[in-house]
């Protein structure tokens, strides 16, 4: 059974766990995160590791150029490998004025 689950205790297990003493959930929304990353386009990917992005591009499968003949922009196609993998999901009902 995992840390956290009800029959062991629930989010409590978690929050008593040795490795987050001294943080105050209570407190976390209201406080000032410790690195803010700062983006130059609402698409930049600077911040994702890119290492390993050269080893995911050999195994996806060819793709025909685009009817235009432009071949699509390698740059662009590159650069979206950086979110293979990767779900984001906005909570703001957890920040909105009016929730629960």
């Amino acid at each position: 059974m995992r840390l956290g689950h009800e029959q062991r205790g629930g989010t409590q297990t978690i929050k008593d766990h040795p490795f987050f003493n001294g943080v105050k959930f209570d407190q976390l929304r209201a406080m000032k995160a410790p690195f803010v990353p700062e983006l130059k386009s609402i698409t930049d990917t600077s911040y994702f590791p890119t290492d390993e992005l050269e080893d995911v591009q050999k195994d996806l499968p060819m793709e025909k150029p685009a009817a235009s003949g432009s071949g699509g922009d390698a740059l662009a196609q590159k650069k979206d490998l950086a979110f293979v993998g990767y779900t984001f999901k906005k909570f703001d009902y957890l920040t909105r004025k009016n929730a629960l």
